[in-house]
């Protein structure tokens, strides 16, 4: 796809980006205290400059601010100026803070007092190894990894939204562009990281040089106890050709959509497949439908393959399956590139991508049960933009260095959206009806989307209960003083 000369993304729309990457201030106080300048390479706002709160809900891409205050953000332009922001927070006495970019819906990072760190600059990408491997910084968008890895025929299982920064996707597992065929949970591709810690040293480890704070690297979220400024990852071939067929099913059966996808794995029709189970609004559906009618549930199969006339009878096979009969539209062997799918995702004028937006989600091993209760709940979602994105997994064993980890054969999430901030606190009414009356069937939940603002024991669900002990482990041994706030809404 040809470039349009201006990219437009959702964040950079709603929040006027542009504007505050010029705004400036050297503030002397903050939260009544007295406190030194703080002088380094970057930007640095306190909480009594006049342009703190364009700074301060600029930082959350979505419509929908929480009400908390750093005493100060800071935006740094190099590993050096992070070094000196959390040497200068150790001796004011300032709990961190990091917006590391990517799956922050609800903001968590945001917190009162404190000193946020903004890693807004940290965007570029580097091939090494041949291109077997990258370093990444932490705020590069998953549309540009792909593109840029693509000029060197490598690809990674970079988030399936455009804008979604590689910082908190990776911290916290990744749920990724044919994660299940490239290497599992995205994070598990992480080979190495350079890091600040606690003390204000830079570090690269790995798993043989720090390997405790590597194993977290893959998985901890926003409890990881370091500030990561580049990832190295491995990279996977590009495929030649990208095929889909997509089906659109009435919304009562989606229990049996699901069991359709786990037959045609089991047959081994599903190989080089990403299946996706989504539950949305058909925008075809006249104004009035009553959502019974209205929501459909969409079943998408997205081939990444070498050989094109493979991917047609691959695609033909899948759609010569009896059970193609009950859909009620199709799409069938469609030509997609990876930028036509991002394009998509930054489009402001969809819904999908614009409001107010609140997450939860699941991972399951009953996925039978919790379909049937998924299906009946979604009907009572308030607003078209409301949605169900589901990734099945296959048998891909859990790595023994890291902390993610698929807890169930089906990945669940589920996303509130509302126009206005009356209709998205309503769509989140729906949202955490929905998450307990999926209660029952959760085996684990994925850290990077979870409503730990309505219930903070949902952190924990999140981890096995002997990878939360380590996780408190890595954390005690790497930041004794406990500079790093811990996760949202547990103390510590």
């Amino acid at each position: 796809m040809a470039e349009t000369g201006i990219q437009l993304d959702r964040r950079q729309l709603m929040h006027g980006s542009a504007t505050i990457a010029l705004a400036s201030s050297f503030g002397l106080t903050a939260c009544g205290r007295n406190l030194p300048v703080l002088a380094l390479d970057g930007r640095v706002v306190t909480r009594d400059a006049p342009e703190f709160e364009q700074w301060r809900t600029g930082v959350i891409w979505q419509s929908r601010k929480p009400d908390r205050k750093p005493s100060l953000i800071v935006r740094p332009n190099s590993t050096a100026a992070i070094a000196a922001a959390v040497q200068y927070a150790r001796a004011n006495d300032l709990k961190i803070s990091v917006k590391s970019s990517g799956h922050h819906i609800w903001g968590n990072f945001l917190r009162d007092d404190g000193m946020l760190i903004d890693m807004w600059n940290f965007r570029k990408v580097e091939l090494v190894d041949d291109g077997l491997a990258a370093w990444i910084e932490p705020s590069v968008w998953s549309r540009d990894i792909m593109l840029e890895l693509a000029k060197g025929g490598r690809a990674f299982p970079a988030a399936h939204c455009a804008s979604v920064g590689m910082g908190g996707f990776l911290l916290g597992g990744g749920v990724g562009l044919n994660w299940d065929n490239w290497g599992g949970l995205s994070a598990y591709s992480i080979l190495a990281a350079e890091v600040v810690t606690a003390d204000g040293k830079i570090k690269v480890i790995d798993d043989r040089n720090e390997p405790d704070l590597a194993w977290a690297l893959r998985g901890a979220g926003n409890g990881f106890p370091a500030i990561v400024t580049r990832f190295k990852v491995k990279t996977y071939p590009l495929p030649k050709y990208l095929k889909a067929s997509t089906f659109f099913f009435p919304i009562a059966e989606t229990p049996a959509a699901l069991a359709w996808v786990e037959s045609l794995s089991k047959s081994g029709k599903l190989s080089n497949c990403e299946p996706l189970i989504i539950l949305g609004h058909n925008p075809g559906a006249p104004p009035g439908t009553p959502n019974e009618q209205a929501k459909v549930c969409i079943v998408r199969f997205n081939l990444f393959v070498d050989n094109a006339a493979a991917a047609t009878a691959q695609l033909d096979a899948i759609g010569a399956d009896p059970f193609v009969a009950k859909a009620g539209f199709k799409i069938e062997k469609e030509d997609w590139t990876f930028e036509q799918s991002f394009y998509g995702t930054l489009d402001f004028r969809s819904p999908l991508n614009y409001g107010h937006f609140g997450v939860d989600s699941i991972w399951t091993s009953q996925p039978e049960k919790a379909l049937a209760v998924l299906a009946n709940e979604f009907v009572k979602a308030p607003t078209p933009a409301c949605h169900v994105v589901m990734s099945p997994l296959g048998k891909r064993p859990h790595p023994a260095n890291a902390a993610a980890r698929a807890h169930g054969s089906l990945y669940v999430g589920l996303y509130s959206v509302g126009s206005s901030s009356a209709e998205g606190e309503k769509a989140i009414g729906w949202l955490r009806e929905t998450s307990k009356a999926l209660a029952p069937y959760a085996a684990g939940r994925y850290i990077n989307e979870i409503d730990a603002e309505s219930d903070p024991a949902k952190v924990q669900s999140c981890y096995s209960d002997e990878d939360w002990k380590k996780i408190a482990q890595v954390r005690a041994k790497y930041d004794p003083s406990g500079l790093f706030q811990n996760y949202f809404g547990l103390s510590g």
